[in-house]
């Protein structure tokens, strides 16, 4: 038997499922040592996992087998399609939100109810297969669709009342050409981690507290971020043309150092301003 309950009353039409993407506002790399974190959702981004007989996706089937595994169903013959305003390695979650619709789907698929714990849990061992040791702070963002400050190895849904969020533009520097687990070995052996570490936890706190506003938060997350060695050449040419004209902007994510370090999240007053600059430059606006 399975821990989920079958529910008889439950209709399902198609076994599809959609997960949102997540943007890191700040604490990068801090996150998977231990140090606080805070994330929101981003509902204008999205991937939808659909049952399909088309070719399977080799991610999809290493899903399905820990699904399997946890609740004891044969999903061997599955197959997905995947359709997805996600951009991959770019920082954005998008594997945590692709295993969150591929089980979401099977479980619509099995008739099978299920809690938001029990989905995180398959979620966060896709992930750990996928990153090695993941915080928890990407699959509890796409999975609860709220803000989530991740301290103390703890996930916890948040609300924040700054207006500002809604002004958040997402540029694309390039998709990483390493991988997330390649990052975090990076910084694992820059000497000066913790301390930079203590200095992002330190930045979330006030921006919690109203201490410090959106663009502060955002101009001086960067400042560590580029210490930490995560800011690709490319990013940070974005990044200072954004400072020019009276703006702030940071990475999202592990980053990225031979050539895109994937999304760059800005800020300035007037959001017109940043895509402006956006076309001015031919950078690829993703929200």
């Amino acid at each position: 038997m399975t821990n989920s309950i079958r529910n008889n009353n439950q209709q399902i039409k198609k076994p599809v499922a959609v997960a949102c993407a997540k943007l890191i506002l700040v604490g990068e790399h801090a996150a998977v040592a231990g140090f606080p974190a805070l994330a929101i959702p981003m509902t204008s981004l999205n991937l939808k996992a659909q049952i399909s007989k088309e070719k399977n996706i080799q991610q999809a089937n290493i899903i399905t087998k820990i699904f399997d595994k946890n609740q004891q169903t044969n999903s061997a013959k599955i197959k997905f399609k995947i359709i997805s305003n996600i951009p991959q390695k770019s920082g954005l979650g998008s594997s945590a939100a692709f295993a969150t619709a591929v089980i979401r789907a099977l479980y619509n698929y099995h008739h099978l109810t299920y809690t938001k714990k029990q989905l995180f849990k398959i979620v966060q061992q896709c992930e750990t297969v996928y990153h090695g040791k993941p915080s928890g702070l990407d699959a509890a963002t796409v999975i609860y669709q709220q803000p989530v400050l991740l301290k103390n190895n703890k996930t916890t849904c948040i609300s924040i009342h700054d207006q500002d969020i809604n002004k958040i533009v997402l540029i694309n520097s390039g998709q990483a050409t390493e991988s997330t687990k390649e990052m975090i070995g990076h910084v694992s052996k820059n000497l000066h981690k913790n301390k930079i570490f203590n200095q992002l936890g330190l930045l979330c706190q006030q921006y919690l507290e109203n201490s410090i506003t959106l663009k502060q938060l955002f101009y001086q997350a960067h400042q560590l971020l580029n210490a930490l060695g995560v800011v690709g050449d490319r990013a940070k040419q974005i990044i200072s043309q954004i400072e020019k004209i009276g703006g702030a902007a940071k990475i999202s994510g592990a980053g990225g150092r031979k050539t895109g370090s994937g999304i760059i999240a800005a800020y300035h007053q007037d959001k017109n301003i940043l895509v402006q600059l956006c076309k001015n430059n031919n950078y690829q606006l993703i929200n």
